[in-house]
């Protein structure tokens, strides 16, 4: 009630987020007045995390596999494409890894981000080729992507493998990346997905829930795990 409430007086959010939405000339997300459940929040908490896992939309009950995925691994340079509720997930991830986090969208969505996500997280605006023109200009590798931009059946299969190659030529040794939509079958993507971990040699999980989650990894690579119990 409260959150409305602010949103009705246009109230400033403390964490630096622009979510009440008083300038009408920027783009607004699906179902936009749900982000208030980071009003206030400096980082998505572990609150709004558990609230939006059980929420009922494409990429919910893949959100703490993602993180969890990210944290695990200590992956430090982490990339997305398609700006959604998984960004501010991934922001977290790379923040608390100590890395920086890139999501690429052809909409301006940075306005979203708090203070704290602005110190370690930045949207480049545009397509996907503006990440491989800029990963081949800096020489970065990346350890961590997600293409999260397939989710269309106008998008081809000849297309969808063409982007996960350039992907692929950018991972850190034992690098990976994942895929939303990827069993769903009005979606060329689908058709690929075991062609691709064959053809390259990844490893893959698909996670047959919430319209697919595919996740793919070079093997090899060393993690530190800190994560034993002593």
């Amino acid at each position: 009630m409260i959150h409305q409430l602010l949103k009705l007086w246009g109230a400033s959010c403390p964490a630096g987020r622009e979510l009440t939405q008083n300038d009408k000339s920027l783009p607004t997300m699906h179902v936009h007045e749900e982000l208030m459940d980071l009003w206030g929040e400096k980082l998505i908490s572990n609150q709004t995390l558990f609230k939006w896992y059980e929420d009922r939309y494409s990429t919910s009950k893949h959100l703490l596999t993602l993180y969890s995925w990210i944290r695990g691994t200590r992956a430090k340079h982490i990339v997305e494409i398609g700006f959604g509720r998984s960004s501010f997930v991934l922001a977290r991830a790379a923040c608390e890894n100590g890395g920086q986090f890139t999501t690429v969208d052809k909409r301006d969505f940075s306005y979203l981000f708090s203070n704290e996500e602005r110190k370690n997280s930045h949207l480049l605006l545009g397509y996907s080729d503006e990440l491989w023109k800029s990963l081949e200009y800096k020489n970065q590798k990346i350890d961590f992507a997600f293409l999260d931009y397939f989710s269309d059946p106008k998008c081809s299969a000849a297309f969808c493998a063409k982007e996960i190659s350039e992907c692929i030529k950018h991972l850190a040794p034992g690098g990976s990346f994942a895929i939303h939509d990827s069993i769903e079958i009005i979606y060329p993507i689908s058709q690929i997905v075991k062609k691709v971990a064959e053809e390259n040699h990844l490893e893959l999980i698909t996670f047959p829930y919430n319209y697919g989650l595919s996740l793919f990894r070079i093997p090899g690579g060393s993690i530190q795990d800190s994560w034993l119990k002593k």
